[in-house]
């Protein structure tokens, strides 16, 4: 699976899922605007996507911020995976911050989609999920912090 999506900092990133083994976790690669791609050492270091990515800036500061949203973890089927929050700061490095601002999203189910939208109309994005066996879910962006 190869996504892309655009960022204020590159034209282009991608993120390439190709396998379980620590070896072969999800990679991106940074556009440099002129179709040269490098890797990056940083970026999803902790994930492995098994599920979907949602871009978005929800801190409001101008980057691309990321949500990896679990959808299966191989060989246990049922269980919730995790998802999580990235938080890009600007420099193409990004922080998983899903404990301090959503801890609630980090195992909430098997989620079949998502989508940033700004439900309250507040300025903010929202994140609303989807997902197997469970609810659909707001999370609702408020004071900086995520709640449902």
């Amino acid at each position: 699976m190869a996504i892309t999506f655009p960022t204020s900092t590159w034209q282009v990133a991608a993120i390439e899922d190709i396998g379980n083994a620590a070896a072969l976790r999800d990679r991106l690669y940074i556009n440099d605007g002129k179709g040269h791609f490098t890797l990056s050492a940083d970026y999803l270091r902790y994930t492995r996507i098994r599920g979907l990515v949602r871009v978005a800036d929800f801190d409001r500061d101008g980057d691309q911020d990321v949500f990896v949203g679990g959808r299966v973890d191989a060989g246990i089927y049922g269980k919730p995976p995790t998802s999580y929050l990235l938080q890009n700061d600007g420099k193409g490095n990004f922080t998983v911050v899903t404990a301090a601002l959503a801890p609630g999203l980090e195992h909430l189910g098997m989620i079949t989609d998502a989508a940033w939208v700004d439900v309250d109309k507040d300025g903010w994005p929202d994140l609303v999920v989807v997902g197997e066996w469970m609810p659909p879910y707001h999370i609702q962006e408020s004071w900086r912090t995520f709640c449902s």
